[in-house]
C-alpha cells in the first residue's frame, strides 16, 4: 500500500514507552533501535521501511526474542529523548489504543486496522 500511494502516503510511527519504567526491557530495546535506525541511517525511508517488513513479516517475532544490533551509548540520550517526545505527545492527545492510526490528522476510532486503510484511501 505505502509502495503504490509514495507521493500522497506518509507514514508516522511514535512509539508510546516510558523509558525510565521500562529501563532495559525487550519492549523498549525494540523501540530504541526503530528510533535508532531512523535518527542515524543515510535512507531514512528504505532502512525503516527494511526494518519494519522485517518484523511485522517475521511470524515468529518476539520482543524478547528481539537480536537487534546494541546501541552505542553515546546515541541512548539522542535515541531517548525522540521516546519521551513521543510518548508525551501520544499523552496529551490522550491516545491510549494501539495501533493508532491518523489520517490526515483524524484519528481513526478503535477497531480500525491497518488493512483497513488500503479501503479509506
Amino acid at each position: 500500500m505505502v509502495e503504490a500511494r509514495r507521493d500522497d502516503l506518509q507514514v508516522r510511527i511514535m512509539f508510546s514507552v516510558d523509558t525510565e519504567k521500562e529501563e532495559n526491557t525487550d519492549k523498549l530495546k525494540v523501540c530504541q533501535y526503530a528510533v535508532h535506525t531512523y535518527l542515524h541511517s543515510n535512507n531514512k525511508q528504505s532502512d525503516m521501511r527494511s526494518f519494519l517488513q522485517k518484523w511485522y513479516l517475521d511470524e515468529d517475532r518476539s520482543v524478547s526474542g528481539f537480536d537487534g544490533p546494541e546501541i552505542p551509548d553515546s546515541d541512548l540520550d539522542d535515541v531517548n529523548r525522540v521516546l519521551l517526545s513521543q510518548r508525551a505527545w501520544i499523552v496529551s492527545h490522550k491516545i491510549n489504543f494501539t495501533p493508532t492510526i491518523i489520517l490526515n490528522n483524524i484519528i481513526l476510532p478503535k477497531g480500525y486496522s491497518v488493512e483497513d486503510v488500503t479501503y479509506l484511501l
